[in-house]
């Protein structure tokens, strides 16, 4: 391995733990921005009412590393396995939010709803999810049909 690949890991080890360091939400959101620029395409601050099973299913994950939860990022691409650095650096940055209460998904998964400005499941995943199980609401919808709006604005 070259002196400038070792030089370069090093530097991305530093930048992740030196975000990880971060307490704000804001401050880390913007940090990552500053090292994948476009990268996180939104943000919401939870799942909308229809779908309080994702976000009681948050909340266990949350629990279980043991943080608060923070906020839903909404990404452009999030690797299945690690096939390339890329998506290993892409997992790590991933692993490193997840560790601090953020739930990352990926925007052809999720949007966030221009009412409520809360998650809402893209069609395509709505459809696989009632597919698989039952906690889905009973039609799709591009707006949350609730008034449950976000506690406080979740834009970038």
């Amino acid at each position: 391995m070259s002196n400038n690949s070792e030089s370069e890991k090093m530097n991305i080890t530093i930048t992740l733990e030196s975000i990880h360091q971060l307490e704000s939400t804001d401050e880390i959101i913007d940090n990552i921005n500053t090292i994948l620029p476009e990268w996180i395409v939104n943000c919401a601050n939870k799942f909308a009412q229809e779908y309080d099973k994702l976000n009681d299913n948050w909340d266990e994950l949350c629990n279980k590393v043991k943080t608060e939860k923070r906020k839903i990022l909404i990404v452009q691409y999030l690797p299945l396995e690690d096939k390339t650095d890329n998506d290993k650096y892409i997992n790590s940055v991933a692993n490193m939010l997840t560790s601090k209460g953020f739930l990352l998904r990926r925007s052809v998964e999720v949007f966030k709803c221009p009412r409520t400005n809360n998650a809402l499941l893209t069609q395509q995943m709505y459809d696989y999810f009632k597919k698989h199980n039952n906690i889905m609401p009973s039609e799709w919808c591009a707006e949350s049909s609730a008034d449950d709006s976000a506690d406080d604005s979740a834009d970038l």
